[in-house]
């Protein structure tokens, strides 16, 4: 994962079956409790139920459910400043919106994704989402993972992926640093100009379809 956290599929399995896999627990519960999450959010989906945020928090519930990330309270949005880089939110790399804003952010990251005020073209619908979701970061812990499960279920829910084989983490980890400039460029530049948040917001969808 783009998080450092490694485990092979037979080290997955040797954990799944209640043996000791060849690296550390902590890592191969955090793929087992990732493979579990979008289990849960797919078979929901196939069950009728629709891309929402109570699915998501029952996503993040089984996400954190065990090993690391699992005190921080798992399947709710934060109710604290959280931030990304440095060791405050006043030499932080970026920091998200106050915890009392992410109720109405993630409210209306709901109706984009219900189309509303108007569909779009599911390629961009992910991106887009997935941009917005990272940027909101409505969880102490596990934004990133859920947010490329985001991805996947969105893809999977339009059809376009038939089985969710998708596997982003790989591609964004590789270009890290490529991904986090992106991200970066659109946070910046969202708010003082939107037409640069759209060309912005274009690169990044080019470097996500490319994924």
């Amino acid at each position: 994962m783009i998080e450092g956290t490694q485990s092979s599929l037979s080290d997955l399995l040797l954990f799944e079956l209640d043996q000791e896999p060849g690296v550390p627990l902590d890592d191969v519960r955090e793929v087992s409790n990732y493979v579990a999450a979008l289990d849960q959010g797919l078979r929901r989906l196939a069950d009728g139920f629709p891309l929402s945020l109570r699915l998501l928090k029952e996503m993040h519930g089984v996400l954190l459910n065990k090993g690391r990330g699992s005190h921080q309270t798992p399947g709710k949005f934060r109710r604290g400043q959280n931030w990304i880089g440095g060791t405050r939110p006043g030499n932080a790399a970026f920091v998200p919106p106050p915890a009392d804003k992410v109720p109405e952010c993630m409210g209306k990251l709901e109706l984009f994704l219900h189309d509303q005020p108007e569909p779009t073209p599911v390629l961009l619908k992910a991106a887009l989402a997935h941009v917005q979701f990272e940027t909101i970061h409505p969880f102490l812990d596990g934004n990133g993972r859920l947010g490329r499960l985001l991805i996947t279920l969105l893809l999977c829910e339009y059809k376009v992926l038939r089985e969710p084989m998708l596997y982003l983490s790989l591609y964004f980890k590789t270009h890290r640093q490529y991904y986090y400039e992106l991200l970066n460029n659109v946070r910046r530049m969202l708010v003082p100009a939107r037409k640069g948040a759209i060309l912005s917001g274009e690169k990044g969808s080019q470097c996500f379809v490319r994924a």
